[in-house]
């Protein structure tokens, strides 16, 4: 899995149906759509903003809206 750091000034939009928190609500998973007419991605960041990790690649799937499964 890639981890990677947002850009500076980076500023993420998502809309409620493509996020989910996981249930300590430290964690986020979101879809996000890098770039226009590709596929969605699957994310995790932590509650503060970093650990973001890109979970796909948008050559493998096009994920949905995420759920956490119980651990």
């Amino acid at each position: 899995m890639a981890q990677s750091s947002p850009p500076l000034g980076f500023r993420l939009v998502v809309t409620p149906q493509q996020l989910s928190w996981f249930s300590d609500s430290q964690q986020i998973a979101f879809i996000y759509n890098e770039t226009e007419g590709d596929k969605n991605n699957l994310y995790v960041i932590n509650r503060d903003g970093s650990g973001l990790t890109k979970l796909t690649n948008d050559k493998d799937l096009n994920p949905g809206t995420p759920v956490w499964q119980p651990q």
